[in-house]
């Protein structure tokens, strides 16, 4: 297979993301995380659910669903799924 078949096959360089489902990002406001929320807005997203230790309504951002989130709370484990 040559790679443009290939990328083509992966959806590599789509400007169309309506083939994938809601996207979650843990600690959303962590070194690593808010970059990764970043380019997922930057990329135009529309399903976005980002997990936070506190959630503020000031942080809402149009098309991001914020969810509590703690590695060490299970009980928030579901709300994030």
């Amino acid at each position: 297979m040559k790679l443009p078949d290939l990328k083509k096959f992966l959806g590599i360089g789509e400007t169309s993301h309506d083939h994938v489902g809601k996207v979650l990002v843990l600690d959303g406001t962590d070194v690593v995380g808010h970059r990764v929320v970043e380019r997922l807005i930057d990329a135009e997203y529309g399903e976005l659910r980002v997990g936070m230790r506190t959630v503020l309504e000031k942080e809402a951002t149009p098309g991001v669903e914020l969810v509590p989130f703690v590695w060490e709370d299970e009980t928030t484990y579901s709300a994030a799924l």
